[in-house]
């Protein structure tokens, strides 16, 4: 628990104080920084924020108001629910949400955000003043004085050493995010912070295959049906992967009608596609996809310069993960088409690999509990003879491998465009060591019995990948929905017997032999059989001249680039293309939070 001031309330129209504190929802044009999201006051309670309520129908019957003669608001029902259970009102609601409850008869606030973090929570205490709200920078421009980096933040971010106080940190000192399935209570002049859900393992070795199976494929069948909207409003991304081609025949086995299937997929630019290696041959599976469902023909979704741009800066809340990821450019332009195209929703595959897999828990399993993950992490990164079993490892050592063994590397320490600052001024070695042993601790907690990969995937949950996705989809009026990431599916495979899940190497097992309606060289995989060292390296070297077409594009475009160094720029994606795989995804990382320090340093 932490120091915070009383905080009492009186109602107001879009925020309320009393004397000498003050609670106040971030405000933006529409009012409420949650945007178009609802907001519900009564004289006892005050309750705003918005997303998905997926067990509507079941926590009207539970709470008596199925018969009402209007329909019961998500913001009321919220209410009710708080109201019956308490603390415990949280674990029973299922869907993708972030609420704010202001309860005037236990004088206390509460902040809740659903159990994958899809939506945004922010919180600030500013002097007597309780900020809140969906929009990191609308909450930082509201706090008074000037931006001030948070060093802690920056090093999970480049270091990705994810641990359960990471998932509070944000770019900005003073300013927390709430944590996926949390509760942030300010009551009695402090603020609590509990967790009301986690996946926990708990093998059943008596389930059969078939049970295991059919269970698995009713579980997953209605978490993509909960998701799907109206025909014409109802869009997918689609990939030769198995997730979202699963997602795809989920749909139509649920009755979805494969005419009115309005897919996207990614595509390289022509001016990268002629060394894009076996990433080239992707589309080809997705035209076999096509063929195979009956579906029409995928809007194919391009680079876009301003694209790259507006992503890398949307998400720089979170850990980091929208700011490197290079699928974020994809993914704007997949937004902004669906969007004129009238989709309100889109499904997503996002997190089909955490759901199932169990490979990296296998593998990791031996180095997290020793410690030896981090000198194994050290000679991996600076070794370029990769073995067949060190490919494996390749994005693990990545990720934990501290910026300062970098610096005898030429052209690999690429913060700032190659400006020694961050690395030598912000992120000291005392603060990436501190962040090593709190992730290596953490690790080293979790059960690696091959059930637990969700549990390493806090990384995944820390790294703001879907909240920073569903913040720039929300700019062309779409929701982004993840039927991998459902809770009762989740739950339902923490259960799966690890005999049934090492069938298939990476774990994939139950999905692919639950999905009969799949091609089956997408079934079983036919394309991730290619290398992934050699794949990631084509991807990348593709992308190094993509990333000096941003430049040339930005340039003409008219954008606003002052924030942005060029030149610094222009040198480091010079040599892009001569660094090896694990360089570029540096680059990749780095440049992001350069874009996003220099944005909040203009500022």
């Amino acid at each position: 628990m932490e120091p915070a001031p009383e905080i009492e309330f009186d109602v107001g129209r879009s925020w309320f104080r009393s004397e000498g504190v003050s609670c106040r929802f971030s405000g933006t044009s529409t009012g409420l920084a949650f945007g178009r999201e609802r907001s519900t006051f009564d004289v006892d309670w005050i309750v705003v924020g918005g997303g998905r309520i997926d067990n509507r129908r079941e926590l009207e019957e539970l709470l008596v108001c199925s018969k009402r003669e209007k329909p019961v608001e998500d913001c009321e029902l919220v209410w009710m629910a708080y109201r019956k259970w308490g603390d415990l009102f949280a674990h029973r609601i299922l869907g993708d949400f972030a609420f704010c409850i202001v309860d005037h008869l236990e004088n206390q606030v509460l902040l809740v955000r659903d159990v994958v973090g899809a939506k945004s929570l922010f919180y600030s205490i500013d002097g007597e003043t309780l900020l809140f709200g969906s929009s990191f920078e609308e909450l930082v421009g509201q706090r008074r004085g000037t931006f001030e980096l948070d060093p802690r933040w920056l090093a999970a971010s480049s270091t990705r050493c994810y641990g359960p106080k990471s998932l509070e940190l944000t770019a900005c000192v003073g300013v927390a995010q709430v944590p996926p399935a949390s509760i942030v209570r300010f009551s009695d002049g402090r603020v609590h912070k509990s967790r009301y859900w986690q996946l926990e393992p708990g093998e059943d070795s008596s389930l059969s295959d078939s049970d295991c199976l059919e269970g698995f494929r009713e579980r997953f069948l209605s978490s993509v049906k909960l998701r799907l909207g109206r025909a014409d409003r109802t869009g997918f991304e689609l990939s030769a992967g198995l997730d979202s081609s699963s997602i795809v025949a989920a749909a139509i086995a649920c009755g979805f009608s494969p005419k009115q299937v309005h897919s996207y997929s990614h595509v390289l630019s022509e001016r990268s596609s002629e060394r894009a290696g076996d990433y080239g041959r992707e589309f080809e599976l997705v035209e076999s996809n096509v063929r195979h469902f009956g579906i029409p023909s995928p809007c194919q979704i391009h680079q876009d310069g301003g694209g790259f741009i507006d992503f890398l800066s949307a998400s720089s809340s979170g850990m980091g993960g929208g700011l490197w990821n290079q699928w974020g450019v994809y993914s704007r332009a997949l937004y902004e088409k669906a969007g004129a195209a009238g989709i309100h929703c889109l499904l997503s595959g996002a997190g089909g690999d955490d759901l199932v897999s169990t490979a990296n828990a296998l593998i990791y399993r031996d180095w997290f509990r020793s410690g030896d993950w981090i000198r194994f992490a050290r000679e991996l990164m600076l070794d370029s003879r990769l073995t067949s079993t060190r490919q494996r490892l390749a994005r693990l050592a990545s990720s934990l491998m501290p910026l300062s063994s970098f610096k005898r590397r030429s052209r690999s320490n690429y913060l700032l465009g190659g400006n020694q600052f961050l690395s030598d001024s912000i992120l000291s070695k005392d603060i990436v060591t501190e962040l090593l042993e709190e992730s290596s601790s953490y690790y080293a907690s979790l059960d690696f019995s091959g059930k637990r990969i969700f549990g390493v995937s806090e990384g995944f949950l820390a790294s703001g990948r879907l909240p920073g996705s569903c913040e720039v989809a929300s700019r062309f009026g779409i929701e982004v929905r993840y039927p991998m990431l459902d809770r009762t599916l989740m739950e339902f495979c923490m259960k799966l017997p690890l005999r049934l899940l090492r069938r298939d190497g990476f774990g994939r097992y139950p999905l692919r032999k639950a999905m009969p309606e799949l091609p089956s060289r997408i079934r079983w995989g036919e394309l991730k059989q290619v290398p992934a060292i050699p794949w990631v390296a084509d991807y990348f070297r593709s992308s190094g001249r993509e990333v000096r077409n941003y430049v040339r594009d930005l340039e003409k475009s008219g954008i606003d680039l002052s924030w942005l160094n060029l030149t610094e720029f222009r040198e480091a994606a010079l040599g892009l293309e001569d660094l090896d795989p694990v360089g570029r995804y540096r680059f990749m990382q780095s440049l992001g939070i350069s874009v996003m320090l220099r944005r909040y340093a203009r500022a």
